[in-house]
């Protein structure tokens, strides 16, 4: 991926902060929904009680399961393409991500990396959260790489919170 994304944010987008669990994605979503003042979708709050009840036992999703979650994102998110909305997702399947460019609304990626090891010692001190850490190695089994995709920028998710949101919005040409 380049230096420069080109995302017309005068037109509703979907800016999608993606990542396996503990990268940091629904903090930096959040942030971004706030200062850009657009919609929050949460992808975590459209899992169903027993897919979130099975991870919580330490027992990975298969493709089959979360068929019904990406369904439902992608319904959400077809109802209203009005306005623009940040969304935190792990987006750890090609498949799944393709859904989403096919919307109708322009799509980026920001993809949050760190190390398996960080990210179990984030989950190890995140409370009320249904993902155990156990579930890391699974999640990167899962995931499938994104540097050959156009639309995903990886981002060092070691960073601090307010580098990564300047780091997004220089790649949005905002200041």
């Amino acid at each position: 991926m380049t230096d420069s994304v080109l995302l017309d944010l005068s037109k509703p987008y979907v800016l999608i902060i993606m990542g396996v669990s503990g990268c940091g994605k629904s903090t930096i979503a959040n942030l971004l929904s706030q200062l850009l003042s657009i919609e929050l979708v949460e992808a975590d709050d459209f899992h169903s009680l027993e897919a979130k009840t099975q991870m919580a036992k330490g027992i990975p999703l298969t493709d089959e399961m979360r068929e019904p979650w990406i369904q439902g994102l992608v319904e959400y998110l077809s109802k209203n393409k009005q306005s623009s909305k940040v969304m935190a997702y792990s987006g750890l399947r090609r498949q799944h991500r393709a859904r989403f460019r096919h919307l109708g609304l322009p799509c980026l990626f920001i993809h949050l990396i760190a190390q398996p090891k960080e990210l179990a010692s984030r989950l190890e001190h995140r409370q009320n959260h249904f993902m155990p850490s156990s579930l890391i190695a699974s999640q990167f089994a899962a995931l499938e790489e994104t540097s050959a995709e156009s639309d995903v920028v990886e981002i060092d998710s070691t960073q601090s919170p307010q580098k990564i949101i300047l780091e997004i919005y220089n790649l949005l040409g905002l200041r």
